[in-house]
């Protein structure tokens, strides 16, 4: 028995086609790709100096 379904069902029904998560992590000591150079991925990683000037674009990516 599987949790979400069958291993032959779409999954997007469950986890949606767009991104499937948000990372924010303490300042690294090398930046990060930008929000949108990471449009393609998953989870979207932004380090904490970032997050005012990056949250925004996240939540207008979200909601189009």
């Amino acid at each position: 028995m599987y949790l979400l379904g069958t291993d032959t069902e779409d999954t997007t029904a469950y986890f949606g086609s767009g991104w499937n998560g948000l990372l924010i992590v303490q300042d690294l000591d090398r930046a990060t790709p930008t929000v949108s150079a990471q449009a393609d991925e998953p989870i979207t990683i932004i380090q904490a100096s970032n997050l005012d000037e990056d949250l925004t674009q996240v939540l207008a990516s979200m909601l189009e």
